[in-house]
């Protein structure tokens, strides 16, 4: 599966190209977030936690906690890990939310039968925003806000230090992001743009 992916981008990305398939130094251009930064230090009092899902199997299934203080987001990678269970993960994201039952839990829409069952299981679910412009409607609103990221976060950290613009033939910038090792950002996305739909 990532062979695949990684293979495609000789005609998807030509710095991706080079960094994942040729294995050759390159700089990624037009990155998406910048409004970021790696902290150790964590709020002592958090207003409201919200967690994104989103689903894989042979990619990885990540879930992202987003912290709510102050107005600020604080936000942690709890999952990223492929092979996973929808009943593994029933298991551990009753372990990750822990006392904290009510929690909303917004998870990829593309699998209503996952949401169904994980439901089912007593975790307050919901399906994420979709549709053609809920990408860059949900880049647009996680642009608004400084993100703390959590040190301990190796997955997302790398994929926020590569997530960028797709570009086509002529090198012009097109308006939507590179499909490539966007798990965590994408259970980002689904939580913070759930905050701002609810």
């Amino acid at each position: 599966e990532e062979q695949k992916q990684i293979e495609a981008l000789i005609n998807q990305d030509d710095e991706y190209d080079k960094i994942y398939r040729l294995g050759l130094w390159a700089t990624p251009s037009n990155l998406i977030y910048s409004n970021w930064e790696i902290v150790k230090q964590w709020p002592s009092k958090i207003e409201e936690t919200i967690y994104g899902v989103d689903f894989g199997f042979n990619h990885p299934t990540a879930v992202i906690a987003i912290d709510i203080a102050d107005g600020l987001y604080y936000i942690r990678q709890q999952l990223c890990e492929s092979h996973v269970t929808n009943t593994q993960l029933i298991d551990r994201l009753k372990n990750i939310i822990g006392d904290n039952k009510y929690a909303p839990v917004v998870a990829d829409a593309a699998e209503p039968q996952r949401i169904s069952e994980i439901q089912s299981a007593g975790i307050n679910v919901y399906p994420c925003a979709k549709g053609k412009d809920s990408v860059k409607r949900g880049i647009d609103l996680i642009r608004r806000n400084r993100l703390y990221v959590d040190y301990n976060s190796p997955d997302l950290i790398k994929e926020l230090q590569g997530y960028k613009w797709k570009t086509n033939a002529s090198g012009d910038i097109l308006d939507e992001p590179l499909k490539f090792k966007d798990d965590c950002i994408d259970a980002m996305r689904y939580g913070i743009t759930w905050l701002f739909d609810k």
